[in-house]
């Protein structure tokens, strides 16, 4: 993965996906939180550009540090989850999960 291209279409990607979240950081400060989010992502075992993806969306929707958020426990446990060896299935179920729980908010 080339880093700097990646952070790059992520930068793009944030802005085009979560514009109120990102609107108060400018382009280096976006890309600092990115750079950021990476390690922890991988912390994970999450390696792929797509993993790493759906990761810095929960964070701009949750904030940096959401996994390390009392509230957000059950993300945390869900991203460590050893029944499911597969990192990339642990966050694909994760961000079913959170989908489904902003759904129930809205209805």
């Amino acid at each position: 993965m080339a880093m700097k291209q990646f952070i790059e279409r992520m930068v793009i990607h944030v802005r085009k996906h979560f514009p109120e979240e990102s609107k108060s950081m400018d382009g280096e400060q976006l890309k600092n939180h990115i750079r950021d989010v990476i390690p922890v992502a991988k912390k994970y075992g999450l390696v792929s550009e797509r993993d790493i993806c759906k990761y810095i969306n929960l964070s701009m929707f949750y904030g940096t540090g959401f996994d390390k958020k009392p509230e957000n426990d059950w993300m945390a446990r869900m991203l460590m989850d050893s029944s499911e060896p597969n990192p990339s299935i642990r966050i694909r179920k994760l961000y079913k999960e959170v989908l489904n729980r902003l759904k129930e908010k809205t209805e």
